[in-house]
């Protein structure tokens, strides 16, 4: 008995010595502890994974692993809504503890995209990738997408796609139904069968009630694009019947095209026909060299051109063709022959008006320069030369009306140029090479013609001068006199301004003059200043210059003594003819007026 329990009590503190040997070798190896934190809400879907066994999840924040071996463990957190992440962990002692922070990133999915028809741009929310269908791209899961995919000159089509979770590639198969055209534009202005448009811009209108993108406008065989519900364009024909229509144009270059309406401008009035100024009609005695002058005048406002014709018998000459100018210088005249003239003005739109014939004379004989001068001795000559002194004046004037001419063709034609250019620049398919090539030699063309106008004035300023001085000279020794006189006449005021025909010339001055002269009218003044047979006028800029004493040109004030009915009815038609130019003519009666005296 003795034995046995002896044994027993051994044998039972020998296990229990096992036991706790066993417990210790347990505790030393199974001790450490882990502790997994989420940083992030996206980290709290996670799963935990410790060499592979699921250990819990992150929903509360956090995660403690007990008992964990001595030695390297390989952590893993994953979720249906995170991308995947492994990392490690390593233990090197018994009752070891460690934490790791987890921050979670949402989790991607492949979507692939085909479309019917292929080689479709895509849109995925704000952004187009740059790639087209078929194509495959990764979308984040836990959001939802908007996909649109474009076919140029096809259609679109959009559709929601939302990705709950991470799984297998995503198929989107699509079919991009073919879009629809616009529909018809509504013309509006100028309404069908529209007429007596005027001329100059008018502005085409249309109403569009859809997403027409663009338009095209086809104008005066013209097609032009525009965005706008508008477009101005130009009407330069009177007479003409303009078609126009719009086609609409959606993104996908699907078209509908409106109706075609017509409109019709203003028909063209031609100009009245030509009225004769000087020489009037059937007069006598004039010089070898003269100004044909006439009035015309256009209904409808338009800028004429007129063609002049001179001859000694019923075989009229061109002498002069399409001018700006109402006056002409003619020279080298036959003396003692009869000359006939007429004038026929036309409009740019075809409007023609025919002038009467009109006739004068020359005088039997002419002076030459030479003659003039050594006439200057004797008295009773100075009319001859101050006619001669008149001549060169009206030469000089008219040449510098015909320099003015040709700069205005000048800048019409560098106008021309400029236009062809800026049509190429805006993309006009038309090859204007040889039009602007041409342009340019027309213009170089009139600069010579320019030099060579300027070279003729200063000869002809050199040869007045000359006889003026002259004059000077020979009458120095004893001047005639010309005493003041005071009696009843005519005071006329003239109002000019300072563009364009507007402008008060020297030769208008001159003009005056001369018809006063024509009506035997002798006791002048010229803004105070006394004029004689030897009377200098030349304009320079806004002053006229009198016997080389400057004056104020408007208003300009001319005194003469007379009967006031009969000036006022002699001077009648020239003041209907400056008032064509905007130039106001007045008259006044006076019952005193002092001509000033004067010595040249």
């Amino acid at each position: 008995m003795n034995s046995r329990l002896s044994k027993s009590i051994f044998l039972t503190l020998m296990f229990e010595i096992l036991v706790v040997s066993a417990s210790m070798v347990f505790a030393t190896e199974s001790s450490c502890l882990l502790k997994i934190v989420a940083t992030n809400d996206l980290a709290r879907t996670g799963n935990v994974f410790v060499d592979g066994k699921l250990q819990g999840k992150l929903e509360l924040g956090e995660l403690v692993i007990f008992d964990l071996d001595i030695g390297a463990h390989k952590i893993t957190v994953d979720g249906k809504l995170i991308e995947k992440q492994e990392l490690n962990v390593a233990f090197e002692n018994a009752y070891e503890s460690k934490q790791i922070d987890v921050q979670a990133i949402p989790g991607r999915r492949a979507v692939r995209i085909i479309s019917e028809p292929s080689n479709a741009l895509i849109r995925v929310n704000e952004d187009w990738i740059g790639q087209e269908t078929p194509w495959q791209i990764v979308l984040q899961v836990g959001k939802s997408y908007e996909i649109e995919l474009l076919k140029d000159n096809h259609g679109s089509t959009v559709e929601t796609l939302e990705i709950s979770e991470k799984g297998e590639v995503i198929l989107l198969d699509i079919v991009i139904p073919e879009a629809e055209p616009p529909n018809e534009p509504n013309l509006v202005y100028p309404s069908n069968g529209a007429t007596d448009l005027t001329l100059g811009e008018v502005i085409l209108k249309w109403e569009s009630t859809d997403s027409a993108s663009e338009f095209e406008v086809e104008f005066n065989e013209e097609v032009i694009r525009t965005h706008d519900l508008s477009l101005p364009v130009q009407l330069n024909e009177k007479g003409r019947e303009y078609k126009w229509r719009v086609t609409a144009i959606s993104e996908f270059e699907k078209r509908s095209i409106s109706e075609e309406f017509s409109f019709t401008t203003i028909s063209n009035v031609p100009p009245n026909k030509p009225q004769n100024l000087f020489p009037e009609n059937g007069t006598d005695n004039y010089p070898d060299a003269l100004i044909l002058q006439w009035q015309c005048e256009d209904p409808d406002g338009d800028r004429l051109r007129y063609d002049v014709f001179l001859g000694t018998g019923d075989d009229l000459a061109l002498e002069q063709a399409e001018i700006l100018s109402s006056k002409l210088l003619i020279s080298e005249l036959e003396p003692g022959a009869q000359y006939f003239w007429k004038v026929i003005a036309r409009d740019a739109f075809g409007g023609v008006a025919e002038g009467p014939l009109w006739a004068f004379s020359t005088s039997n004989s002419t002076l030459t320069e030479d003659s003039a001068v050594s006439s200057l001795s004797e008295v009773e000559n100075t009319v001859d030369d101050s006619t001669k002194i008149d001549e060169l004046k009206d030469e000089v004037v008219s040449l510098e009306w015909a320099i003015e001419e040709v700069k205005t063709l000048i800048r019409e034609n560098t106008s021309l140029i400029a236009n062809k250019v800026d049509r190429v620049d805006a993309g006009d398919t038309i090859d204007y090479t040889a039009q602007i090539e041409g342009l340019r030699g027309k213009v170089v063309n009139l600069e010579w013609q320019i030099e060579e106008l300027q070279r003729l004035v200063e000869s002809s300023v050199a040869d007045l001068r000359k006889i003026v001085l002259s004059i000077n000279e020979t009458l120095n020794s004893g001047k005639e006199t010309y005493v003041e006189e005071v009696g009843k006449g005519l005071r006329i005021r003239i109002e000019s301004g300072f563009k364009g025909d507007s402008v008060l010339h020297d030769s208008d001055i001159l003009f005056i003059l001369n018809e006063l002269y024509a009506m035997r009218a002798i006791h002048i003044s010229l803004n105070g200043k006394r004029v004689t047979p030897y009377t200098y006028v030349r304009c320079v800029g806004a002053t006229i210059i009198i016997n080389d004493e400057p004056t104020q040109i408007s208003p300009i004030v001319i005194e003469v003594l007379g009967d006031y009915d009969y000036l006022v009815s002699g001077l009648g038609l020239l003041k209907e003819f400056f008032k064509g130019r905007d130039i106001e003519m007045t008259f006044l009666p006076l019952e005193f007026i002092t001509i000033p005296a004067s010595s040249e």
